[in-house]
């Protein structure tokens, strides 16, 4: 808004849009030990995805991985790039655990439901910005270039 001086009315004035931080959370059922393996690999996955290379790593230095977000149809989340920014796993104590093998050895306990919610902050290069075309986007023309 721009609100000028000896003034009761600001005047609304746009500046620009902005996308913002996308929140998934979902129910995260396991029925059997192949399920349980899933759950572990998902959140090893998703706990990997926040982290940058550091230490005694390869690629030191850089920056999470960009993962590509898709669901629900071409014209709902289709190739969005994004950071996982955080990841949460509910660990509830009212249901029965699971023990599942695990290919380092040993076993993991795994929860037969809980939530797994991540936060994604969608990220677009300033090449691929500089592509945009609101005429095209509206017309379905950008589909799978991953605007939203």
């Amino acid at each position: 808004d721009v609100a000028p001086i000896h003034n009761n009315y600001p005047f609304p004035a746009y500046q620009n849009s902005q996308i913002a931080q996308l929140s998934i959370a979902g129910e995260f059922p396991v029925q059997h030990q192949d399920d349980g393996k899933y759950w572990i690999a998902a959140t090893h996955f998703l706990r990997s995805c926040t982290k940058m290379f550091y230490g005694n790593t390869s690629n030191k230095g850089a920056p999470p991985p960009i993962v590509k977000l898709n669901g629900y149809g071409d014209f709902v989340l289709k190739n969005i790039p994004c950071v996982v920014e955080s990841m949460t796993t509910e660990l509830p104590n009212n249901v029965d655990y699971i023990r599942c093998p695990v290919p380092t050895g040993g076993n993991q306990w795994v929860p037969t439901d809980s939530t797994i919610s991540v936060i994604l902050k969608p990220i677009y290069s300033r090449s691929k910005v500089e592509q945009f075309s609101l005429d095209n986007f509206v017309n379905g023309g950008l589909i799978d270039q991953g605007y939203i």
